[in-house]
């Protein structure tokens, strides 16, 4: 009796320590600093496969084939912990919101997930968070000197792979529909985020011609200035 108590407990303790070493496998922290501000990322690894797809491969031994799932593992960023970059004091705690992002993180990728760049054009750098494997949205927070703070911005937050000219403080965005491609710019004029021009690309019913419109900012308002008809490509 002594002996299968023993086997047991033996049994429950590697079930355990599995368990555990899975658990820490799927889990990591990723460091990342602009020499002012270090920010840890937890990243942790989803049990789904984006774009999940079932294949047959040769199974040895056997003379029929073994279903096989491939894709893309899937990972999701937790929690961003911002230290001081002099003292390590802890400054803030963001829990961002859903995201999806393509396990696992290593150096050579982690600057293309969060990225640190001022956005606002005010000399300090914002911070943003790549949120979808589909399309490069991201969640965009801004630095507010004012509090040491970083504040969501839920405009930014809604760019299609944002651009941002430093030379210019322009703001760029390209909106690639199936019928339908626009780019987009935008200045802060008075502290407000303002769209300046828009330039339409839209394929015309007879399937041979295209449309370009440019709209620019006039009199305080976005007015088309140019319609042209173009051959499609």
């Amino acid at each position: 009796m002594t002996s299968t108590i023993i086997s047991i407990r033996k049994i429950i303790l590697t079930a355990l320590l599995a368990a555990s070493i899975s658990v820490l496998s799927a889990q990591t922290t990723v460091t990342i600093t602009d020499g002012q501000l270090i920010y840890r990322l937890s990243v942790q690894q989803l049990q789904n496969i984006h774009y999940k797809q079932t294949v047959q491969k040769p199974s040895a031994g056997k003379s029929k084939n073994q279903a096989m799932e491939i894709g893309v593992r899937i990972g999701t960023v937790t929690s961003i912990t911002i230290l001081n970059a002099k003292d390590t004091n802890r400054k803030q705690v963001i829990i961002p919101g859903k995201n999806e992002t393509i396990w696992p993180w290593t150096n050579s990728n982690k600057e293309e997930r969060f990225i640190m760049q001022d956005m606002n054009f005010d000399g300090n750098n914002d911070i943003r968070l790549l949120n979808s494997v589909d399309k490069f949205t991201y969640y965009c927070w801004v630095y507010q000197p004012t509090t040491g703070q970083f504040v969501a911005d839920t405009i930014l937050s809604k760019f299609v792979n944002p651009q941002f000219d430093q030379d210019q403080k322009l703001v760029y965005q390209n909106v690639d529909l199936p019928n339908d491609k626009k780019t987009q710019l935008y200045q802060y004029i008075n502290g407000k985020f303002t769209l300046i021009e828009e330039d339409e690309v839209s394929d015309n019913s007879d399937g041979k011609t295209s449309t370009i419109t440019v709209k620019r900012l006039t009199g305080g308002k976005l007015q088309e200035i140019s319609k042209t008809q173009i051959p499609k490509n």
